[in-house]
């Protein structure tokens, strides 16, 4: 279980000294950590505490690391939640970083990812209820196309980089040519995430999805199915390899004995109203 201190840290901007504050941990754990296939890890940590943050009063954009300390004792209690947790940086931020690297530094691999992630976020399934700037997105468009032709040239072919590369090309639509991609993974542990994967180029979903993403919430066994179970199906490839079990479980929303159940009560009317008729 996640737990955090009562009382949370405080800190100030390095350059006009806005005070914010931030949670504390006692706990963490990773159940609802997710992991995109453009391979972005959204944890929980990360969540929390984003390595460049931006100060909402001046705009300026630093390290976390360079927040001022601000001792709690000298906080008024009956003003703590009246502060507020410090944003993470723009995204513009991250492609103006792109501008500093040239094709031979060894970090130009981590600064491009970082963009084209962070020009995803919004269209993260599970941040589609946050606003979405278009005309922000609109002109930095082009630039993350150019970005993601680079990424293609620069990531290996390892399980990672060729999962990331694949998602490129889903996400363009070159589901075939994803597809491809993909099956030069050949890890025993990624077998779920190739065969959600080709179900999404099978139904030419191009949405930001993580790996544990449910492209049909509606597909289940029964009405009752819990969360686990349907994890559980989709781990043993139930939904979307085998077609057969796909038409049961798209075509019934009921339980077997409450199939039974009905089938009973109709035979019983058949035979009262053939007593009545005869």
């Amino acid at each position: 279980m996640t737990r955090f201190c009562e009382t949370p840290s405080f800190h100030a901007c390095p350059n006009c000294k806005k005070q914010y504050s931030q949670p504390r941990l006692i706990s963490l754990n990773n159940f609802y950590d997710l992991y995109y296939f453009d391979g972005y890890e959204d944890t929980k940590t990360k969540s929390l505490f984003f390595p460049v943050v931006q100060c909402q009063a001046c705009d300026s954009i630093f390290k976390r690391s360079e927040l001022s300390d601000i001792n709690a004792e000298s906080i008024d209690s009956n003003t703590l939640n009246t502060f507020e947790s410090i944003k993470p940086a723009n995204v513009e931020y991250y492609f103006e970083q792109l501008n500093n690297v040239n094709n031979t530094d060894s970090n130009e691999l981590e600064v491009r990812l970082e963009a084209m992630w962070q020009f995803n976020q919004p269209f993260r399934k599970e941040h589609m209820n946050q606003e979405i700037q278009p005309t922000q997105h609109v002109t930095l468009k082009e630039q993350a196309i150019q970005n993601e032709n680079r990424l293609l040239e620069l990531l290996p072919n390892s399980d990672s980089g060729l999962t990331i590369k694949a998602d490129i090309l889903r996400r363009r639509s070159l589901f075939n040519d994803a597809k491809e991609l993909m099956r030069q993974i050949t890890t025993s542990e990624l077998r779920h995430n190739k065969a959600l994967f080709n179900y999404l180029c099978t139904r030419k979903i191009v949405d930001v999805v993580h790996t544990s993403f449910d492209p049909d919430p509606d597909r289940v066994i029964c009405k009752k199915m819990t969360e686990d179970q349907k994890q559980f199906a989709r781990n043993q490839k139930k939904i979307w390899d085998n077609k057969r079990y796909l038409t049961i479980a798209t075509s019934s929303r009921y339980s077997f004995y409450e199939l039974l159940t009905m089938l009973c009560v109709f035979i019983s009317a058949a035979y009262f109203i053939y007593f009545l008729i005869s």
